[in-house]
């Protein structure tokens, strides 16, 4: 596992949501194929994403709800939405951007982050 910790403060919460997530993805691939994270954006709102290796639905979580979101092309860029939710990965996960929630979720940063890169 490679996990990283920039806020210690929130590992407990960020554990707890990451294995919320990652229990949606029970039986459905090896822990080596599962890329999951969770951010921390301005006025510290959190969500968490977890997906498989070469999956094209990405789980989000967030305020106790999941929502699968597809992975939707655009030019050059890697985003997953709903129609109403947005994610848009970037440098490979380690940052993002959430879009189509009532507040913003802006310069979400990675509290946690488990496998491989995406986008």
């Amino acid at each position: 596992m490679n996990w990283s910790f920039r806020h210690p403060g929130l590992a407990p919460l960020a554990t707890l949501a990451l294995s919320a997530v990652l229990s949606g993805c029970a039986g459905q691939s090896s822990t080596s194929d599962v890329i999951a994270g969770t951010y921390q954006c301005d006025g510290g709102k959190t969500f968490s994403i977890a997906t498989t290796a070469g999956s094209e639905t990405v789980t989000l979580k967030l305020d106790g709800k999941s929502y699968p979101l597809q992975q939707q092309p655009v030019a050059g860029l890697t985003q997953y939405s709903d129609g109403k939710l947005t994610y848009w990965p970037e440098d490979g996960g380690q940052r993002a951007t959430l879009a189509g929630t009532t507040e913003p979720y802006s310069n979400c940063e990675t509290v946690t982050w488990q496998g491989d890169t995406l986008g």
